[in-house]
């Protein structure tokens, strides 16, 4: 096997992704196949420098660690993701029934009665304050339901 081989290898070893072109980034298949091709292509008068083949193993090693951590990081995010969700959820449905105040969209106070909480499709929190949604963000305070005068009425008999 010729250098051109190893070349060859080296830049058609990645892996197809779904969409049917080839990743970026390298993966453990592709460096030992390129590594075994070194050692293959390898004369008997010039042999791979032992220095050199532990830096090459040290690198996959790192590479393989990285990778590991890329994942780790990416489900712990998932997680935390989740967990802004169900706060935000539980937060605003302790609030439904209840008298709040909010800034609009024209920056001026509002208030309204909060009739429920959802998260929309950004994992945005909205609460929906008579008939209004507004993102739980702009609330700046929470009061007591009102009493109707009918129930402040039969509360007096």
């Amino acid at each position: 096997m010729n250098n051109t081989t190893i070349s060859n290898i080296g830049l058609n070893s990645g892996a197809l992704n779904a969409s049917g072109t080839q990743k970026k980034t390298p993966d453990s298949e592709s460096f030992l196949q390129l590594m075994i091709a070194q050692l293959q292509a390898q004369t008997p008068l010039e042999p791979v420098d032992n220095d050199r083949m532990l830096e090459q193993m040290s690198n996959f090693s790192s590479m393989e660690q990285q990778q590991k951590l890329n994942s780790n990081l990416t489900t712990l995010l998932e997680f935390q993701s989740i967990l802004a969700r169900l706060d935000g959820l539980s937060q605003g449905s302790a609030w439904i029934g209840k008298e709040v105040d909010y800034v609009g969209q024209d920056n001026k106070t509002q208030s309204g009665t909060v009739e429920s909480v959802r998260i929309d499709e950004h994992g945005q929190t909205l609460v929906k304050v008579s008939g209004k949604e507004v993102p739980i963000a702009t609330i700046i305070g929470v009061r007591g339901a009102k009493s109707s005068d009918s129930d402040s009425a039969a509360d007096s008999k």
